[in-house]
């Protein structure tokens, strides 16, 4: 009997320190965020945030745009993705349709193209994948945080293998600020 309750005491005790352990990895990846709002005139403004005293690197920003029409009815122009090398400690950079350029996955040639300023556009994030301080990949959708190697994050990387995939790239260097609600303490690697 008393190996019984030693058993389960055990078990709950490894419980315990995995569900700590898994609070420790995700301590970062929480405080990464991506999200829209409306700008000045008709621009959304895309805004991405680490408020953690570590930078994130190897970032990719699933967005799509949608144009509205004349008649207020909106018309999805496809995903585009973002790549960004790093987002500084404590920071959020900011940023509009206008200051995008874009070219399509496997379209011969290599066209750049640009969003019109003369049309209205609407937001919708899709996901955001990044990599931590220790090198783990995390993506962060909609629906909550994920590891990339998990079956929600590898499904979500998968999206980005379509040749009609879009890439942008940053017209001018972004607006930065500086992250509010952001540990200034000691890092968390």
């Amino acid at each position: 009997m008393a190996t019984y309750y030693q058993a389960r005491v055990s078990a709950d005790e490894l419980a315990q320190s995995r569900e700590d352990s898994e609070k420790e990895a995700k301590k970062q990846a929480a405080r990464i965020a991506i999200w829209s709002e409306n700008g000045d005139g008709d621009f959304p403004v895309v805004r991405i945030m680490n408020r953690s005293p570590d930078p994130v690197t190897s970032i990719i920003a699933g967005i799509i745009f949608e144009k509205v029409l004349s008649d207020g009815r909106r018309k999805e122009t496809g995903m585009y993705v973002l790549p960004l090398p790093s987002l500084s400690p404590c920071s959020v950079i900011s940023f509009t349709p206008t200051n995008l350029w874009y070219r399509i996955n496997g379209e011969k040639g290599g066209r750049v193209y640009a969003f019109s300023r003369r049309s209205r556009w609407d937001v919708a994030i899709h996901a955001i994948g990044f990599a931590d301080a220790n090198g783990v990949d995390w993506v962060r959708t909609p629906l909550g945080l994920a590891a990339a190697d998990s079956r929600e994050g590898s499904t979500w990387a998968r999206a980005f293998d379509a040749d009609s995939v879009r890439i942008l790239g940053l017209k001018q260097q972004p607006i930065r600020s500086t992250a509010s609600g952001c540990d200034n303490g000691e890092t968390l690697s």
